[in-house]
């Protein structure tokens, strides 16, 4: 089993104060989330705390680390902003930095930022979890924290709509994966 509090220590040499905060404050909410759906506790705050291991990570490092990941994910994101590198590059750094092998959390980091459809249950509560921290500026957090408990699409739905407006706005390119996440929860949930 991967000790959290190692990740935990390793975690915090890399990061700002104010990134390892938001990690810590991911894991928690990642933690009450796979209580909530029935998933491995210790795998969630695992993925959940290490999810940004490498957000801040600059250029040429994502660049390099997501060309090792394989072929398929550096396909997916070659073409897109280098911010959104830091959750696959993360694939190859959380194996070659903290020995985790894990795909289950290995995936659920890789996507916390874009999503994809037909996301499995760990995979879904990582990219809620990071939209619903506690240090989140929202108005309507509590709100999204409750409902997140209830139903964890509704909360994926917000958080896939908030990326598309805001690419929208500042006339972006919006990630292929971010619209299928929209989509299938779309599909599953109704209109």
């Amino acid at each position: 089993m991967i000790d959290y509090d190692i990740c935990k220590e390793k975690l915090k040499s890399i990061l700002s104060e104010k990134r390892f905060i938001h990690s810590v404050n991911v894991s928690k909410a990642a933690e009450k989330l796979a209580v909530c759906y029935g998933v491995d506790v210790n795998k969630a705050k695992i993925a959940g705390l290490l999810h940004d291991a490498c957000k801040e990570m600059g250029e040429e490092a994502l660049t390099k680390l997501l060309s090792e990941a394989n072929s398929e994910l550096f396909n997916a994101f070659k073409n897109f902003p280098f911010k959104l590198y830091h959750g696959p590059a993360a694939t190859v750094y959380l194996r070659e930095e903290f020995g985790i092998d894990d795909e289950e959390i290995l995936s659920a980091v890789c996507f916390h930022t874009t999503g994809h459809a037909d996301m499995t249950v760990m995979e879904k509560i990582v990219f809620v979890a990071d939209y619903i921290s506690e240090e989140r500026p929202f108005g309507n957090l509590k709100e999204l924290q409750a409902l997140a408990l209830k139903n964890i699409n509704l909360v994926m739905f917000d958080k896939c709509k908030v990326a598309i407006e805001k690419c929208i706005n500042k006339r972006l390119t919006i990630h292929p994966y971010t619209v299928a996440t929209y989509n299938d929860i779309i599909e599953k949930e109704g209109n």
